[in-house]
């Protein structure tokens, strides 16, 4: 197996400041031949059971593999984590990825993409306009800042869901996808596809009680099932989209009111080559990402659940994707 040179760092020596700066490079070391197994059938094994890594195969002293360099595997504060290979549907590593842990606003993941879904079943057009009610303006925590009685298009409500983490969007699109299935229980009926969508995508470790994530009710998932999640996601364009834009201006009419809201994306990485996904926290959840790298050589999506805290989310997730890009193109 690999026995990558760990730096010797602690997680004082990381700088707790909220401005995010890329990390330098880590300590280069060679890969000696004795530490690779040579027997066809041998694997790498992740501490994913049900995953391995991909076989490197036999090498002699003077292949060129020896000259590569390797990127040791950083420290990670997070209590929980794992880095997924999209291209080859396989776990890179992880630490304690299958735990059931809360994962706060990674849920609107699952909330956009039934809505998406839902939407395009039912061939109702993107920019249908909806009316806001009041229970969906009144939510608590992270929020659009929709009022009573706004109305907006439903593509604009997507955007609201994922740039600002909007628990307000979250509601009124719960509302209005899931009137279809009856009025009355018109959340309860959204959960219940959204558990649904779990069930079908093989997500054996996660239930949804709530379409925003705030822990009034719990919502909970592994790293590895957010990962499988986000993969399947990343699929549809639509989501592609909405998850990798920077910011978004939209029209909101209120009676005769027009007015124009610009909402900014939370994922700060998406200015460090990044593509998406959603970032979350709750006090007892902690902070939270989900990230995702596709730039034609790797696609990579990295889950951290309950980062130490919130600016490490950002520094972890880079230093894990340096350390994962090396391992997938040795």
């Amino acid at each position: 197996m690999l026995v990558p040179i760990l730096p010797k760092k602690s997680f004082q020596d990381i700088p707790k400041k909220e401005k995010f700066e890329a990390p330098p490079l880590a300590t280069k070391v060679k890969i000696h031949p004795s530490f690779i197994k040579n027997k066809s059938t041998s694997v790498f094994q992740s501490n994913l059971h049900s995953k391995n890594f991909p076989y490197i195969g036999k090498i002699n002293q003077n292949s060129s593999i020896l000259n590569k360099t390797y990127i040791s595997k950083p420290i990670v504060s997070a209590k929980a984590w794992v880095v997924y290979d999209v291209i080859t549907d396989s776990y890179i590593d992880g630490h304690r990825e299958c735990d059931k842990r809360e994962i706060a606003s990674l849920t609107k993941i699952m909330t956009c993409i039934v809505s998406i879904e839902e939407i395009v079943n039912s061939k109702r057009s993107f920019d249908t306009s909806i009316e806001i009610s009041y229970t969906a303006a009144s939510i608590d925590g992270t929020t659009a800042g929709l009022c009573p009685k706004d109305t907006l298009k439903i593509i604009d409500l997507l955007y609201a869901l994922m740039l600002p983490s909007g628990n307000d969007a979250s509601l009124a699109l719960a509302e209005i996808i899931g009137a279809s299935y009856g009025i009355g229980a018109e959340i309860e009926n959204f959960v219940m596809y959204m558990n649904r969508t779990a069930q079908r995508l093989g997500l054996k470790h996660t239930k949804f009680t709530n379409p925003h994530g705030m822990s009034i009710t719990l919502n909970y998932s592994t790293a590895a099932d957010l990962a499988r999640l986000t993969a399947y996601c990343m699929k549809n364009r639509l989501f592609r989209k909405i998850v990798s834009t920077s910011n978004y201006t939209c029209g909101i009419v209120n009676g005769n009111i027009l007015r124009k809201v610009d909402w900014i994306n939370t994922n700060r990485l998406l200015t460090q080559g990044f593509n998406g996904v959603k970032t979350g926290y709750t006090p007892t959840a902690g902070p939270c990402l989900c990230c995702s790298v596709n730039d034609g050589n790797i696609n990579i999506i990295i889950v951290i659940l309950n980062a130490r805290y919130r600016h490490l989310r950002w520094v972890e997730a880079s230093r894990l994707l340096a350390w994962a890009s090396s391992a997938v193109s040795i």
